[in-house]
């Protein structure tokens, strides 16, 4: 997905995504979407939360709705959404780690190829539409991988209760997996001025073991 307001720069990535990657295209096995610019509210007329400046506040909003334009887009494409950004190094076969993870154990809710909010999060397409109408209802309050945690901790984290208890809650709705299979490799946000040198731990660029077999059918 291409979210840039400009149309001339979305043009220009869709030329270049047609050239390079043209019988890809052909197969369907990418597409290119860019969100028409009327499914963005006014952003500029609200006021800031989070005690963020504007131009961090108009940001981390229309990403919220970037998420679940791309997201509703998605939904029906397959079984699975998994959740990415687009400055990421991954490991040999990742999809068929991704794919034997979710199909050996049905009890979970979200598995966590990544501990960064945005990267390596698998959804079942089926819990998308829940988790957009969440985000759009709050797409002023937090940025989208805040409202991420809060989806997952509304259902087992009560206010009489400690929060071991609902820190083992989210566990059993969120489970993890390691090493991480991702690694954000970028330092500068699209944010103007943001610098990110995050780098996940858990990563380790080599191949990992499958251990069943698992395809990659939709």
């Amino acid at each position: 997905m291409v979210a840039d307001m400009d149309s001339v720069k979305v043009n220009a990535v869709f030329q270049k995504v047609e050239s390079l990657y043209a019988s890809e295209l052909q197969a369907g096995m990418i597409d290119i979407i860019a969100p028409p610019p009327e499914i963005y509210p006014d952003i500029a007329s609200e006021k800031p939360t989070l005690n963020d400046a504007k131009d961090r506040f108009y940001w981390r909003s229309k990403e919220v709705i970037d998420c679940a334009y791309l997201m509703t887009y998605a939904r029906s494409r397959g079984l699975y959404y998994l959740m990415l950004e687009d400055d990421i190094r991954t490991i040999p076969n990742f999809a068929l780690h991704i794919v034997d993870r979710a199909k050996r154990d049905s009890a979970w809710d979200l598995l966590e190829f990544s501990i960064f909010g945005s990267i390596g999060k698998l959804f079942r397409s089926s819990d998308v539409t829940g988790f957009v109408d969440y985000i759009l209802a709050n797409e002023f309050k937090k940025p989208v991988d805040w409202l991420l945690n809060d989806w997952f901790a509304r259902p087992v984290c009560r206010l009489d209760k400690g929060t071991g208890e609902c820190k083992r809650g989210r566990a059993k709705r969120r489970v993890a997996f390691k090493p991480s299979l991702f690694q954000h490799i970028g330092y500068y946000s699209s944010l103007k001025g943001k610098v990110q040198q995050l780098r996940d731990p858990n990563f380790k660029q080599k191949a990992l073991p499958i251990l069943r077999t698992a395809t990659l059918s939709p």
